[in-house]
């Protein structure tokens, strides 16, 4: 019986126009679409797509007055679920797969790449080279929490109990500084890698999931891997559309797309069918039903019980992973059928 009413405010900017501004004069604006979105009555506002990506996944607005979320942990938890069924649906195993994720020192890289690291074989952790100090050290961390998570969460998993047989591992009771230093000390012998470097690393990657706040293609029918899955759910997107025509091999998906419970009519047309939308979109609707008004999903680091939390309540009011797509459009079985044979060609 619980009812939201939601509006959609869109900020009059490209993603590139607003990373080319003064980041003064982009948190302006955003800023001047909470107030009108509060002075419309709002009791929460989701920061969707680049508006999260230039406040610095929402810190910079905090003190706008009124509860804000950026959507990612929702978009985390569909995107990890895409994923697994595209696996799924190619045949393989995830548990024999590397993954690489772009972008994983950002706040949705750091999540995707701990909830996917349960599943798989090993993990390949991409970030900026444009800073290359700063991202290695954040890549070095997000490494050292997924040594902790794993041994922790997924004790039985491949990349736990090969984390494990190191010497000096440490017990999952002991602080992040413990695993940083173990994560320092042996990086050649973990099946963790940090880089900067994604035409090197990625022609090794099975899954590659882009979570980028770049407004380029990073991923290239040159440096991607013969049969790779690819969920892109950076917007702009990260992938390059010659895939598709050049690399029938590899299966993009676009992560983060949700069915809303009854597949409602969501009042404008943003290229989806209805009852369809982003990750970001659905995570401020659900808050929003659950009278969840707090700040939720801000800043670079979320914390595995809000994940649990947005997992919790999607279940409860309904909404779930829409039909997989790839570049704005529905896989169907020909498309399956495609990508299956053309793997098979090999």
């Amino acid at each position: 019986g619980n009812s939201a009413y939601c509006e959609f405010i869109n900020i009059p900017r490209t993603a590139s126009q607003l990373l080319a501004m003064d980041p003064r004069e982009s948190i302006s604006l955003v800023r001047q679409g909470i107030e009108l979105a509060t002075e419309r009555g709002a009791q929460l506002v989701g920061l969707g797509a680049y508006t999260s990506v230039v406040s610095w996944g929402g810190m910079a607005l905090r003190e706008a007055g009124v509860p804000l979320t950026t959507g990612n942990s929702y978009t985390v938890i569909t995107a990890c679920e895409a994923t697994i069924a595209a696996l799924k649906g190619l045949h393989v195993d995830p548990g024999q797969t590397t993954a690489a994720v772009m972008g994983g020192a950002g706040s949705i890289g750091r999540c995707l790449a701990l909830l996917l690291a349960p599943s798989v074989k090993s993990i390949i952790l991409l970030g900026n080279p444009a800073n290359p100090g700063r991202s290695l050290a954040k890549l070095s961390q997000v490494g050292a929490e997924i040594c902790r998570h794993l041994l922790t969460a997924a004790p039985d998993s491949p990349l736990a109990r090969e984390i494990a047989r190191i010497p000096g591992c440490p017990h999952s009771s002991q602080d992040l500084a413990a695993f940083l230093r173990f994560f320092s000390e042996n990086s050649p012998l973990l099946p963790i890698t940090v880089s900067l470097d994604a035409d090197t690393e990625l022609p090794g990657a099975d899954v590659v999931v882009t979570a980028t706040s770049s407004v380029s293609d990073l991923v290239t029918p040159e440096n991607v891997k013969f049969g790779a899955l690819i969920c892109d759910l950076s917007r702009p997107a990260n992938v390059s559309k010659e895939i598709k025509s050049r690399r029938p091999d590899v299966l993009v998906i676009d992560g983060g797309v949700v069915a809303v419970w009854k597949r409602p009519d969501l009042g404008w047309d943003f290229g989806f069918e209805q009852g369809l939308c982003y990750a970001c979109m659905a995570e401020t609707m659900l808050l929003a039903l659950e009278g969840h008004l707090e700040h939720t999903s801000i800043g670079s680091s979320i914390n595995v019980e809000t994940l649990d939390l947005l997992r919790n309540l999607a279940e409860k009011h309904g909404f779930r992973l829409a039909d997989l797509r790839s570049f704005d459009k529905p896989l169907n079985r020909k498309d399956w059928q495609r990508v299956i044979a053309a793997r098979a060609s090999r």
